[in-house]
């Protein structure tokens, strides 16, 4: 694992603290897939999570067997080493032997923070005792809220689905997780958002 790709985990990690009361959101587009789906929908699936640390994958990949609840899904990290998961040989030698039909792959790609200048707002009041403003300059019955940053964390992140028959990617959805409170909370956004196009293409039930 790159120094780069470490530091995306670490950044999730510390997010939490960091995004309190920020909402979470996701959304995930469809940027390859097989001219047709496999002859059936995958049901026997090997779960990965790539780029992380040991912890950091088995926490991901937990949270990537439970999101996927049509069929059933594996976690990597019970069959396969951290070394063994970066050797192509051992991982096609695992997946013939378990009889998998599909791979299903999640990569974090970069992070991003994005940074929202929101400005002050005035409106009207009901109370005729509010007088707005902490030194108490804005007309009577009048409200002010002062203007403020915010501050997003933007977590580009691929999911890639390869066939087990094939040997080869069938499905590629790239998109981005805005404020994830943690590994658990990144993977199961991206999970959602991958499972509704692989469901509405015809590659998973």
């Amino acid at each position: 694992m790159t120094r780069r790709n470490s530091l995306l985990f670490t950044l999730i990690g510390t997010a939490a603290t960091l995004l309190a009361g920020c909402q979470s959101s996701t959304h995930i587009n469809t940027v390859w897939k097989a001219p047709q789906p496999p002859a059936a929908p995958l049901t026997h699936t090997m779960a990965v999570v790539a780029n992380a640390s040991p912890a950091e994958r088995r926490a991901g990949e937990d949270e990537f067997v439970a999101s996927i609840k049509s069929g059933r899904a594996v976690a990597s990290y019970t069959l396969l080493s951290d070394d063994d998961i970066k050797d192509r040989e051992k991982i096609i030698a695992v997946v013939e032997r378990e009889q998998f039909d599909g791979v299903a792959v999640i990569r974090l790609i970069s992070t991003d923070r994005k940074t929202t200048y929101i400005p002050p707002t005035y409106g009207s009041s009901q109370d005729p005792f509010l007088s707005g403003g902490s030194a108490g300059f804005a007309p009577s019955g009048y409200t002010y809220q002062g203007g403020y940053t915010n501050i997003d964390t933007v977590i580009n992140v691929e999911c890639s689905v390869y066939g087990a028959k094939e040997k080869k990617l069938i499905w590629a959805g790239a998109g981005q997780v805005t404020n994830p409170a943690d590994i658990r909370d990144l993977v199961e956004q991206v999970c959602r958002g991958s499972v509704e196009e692989l469901k509405r293409q015809g590659f998973i039930k």
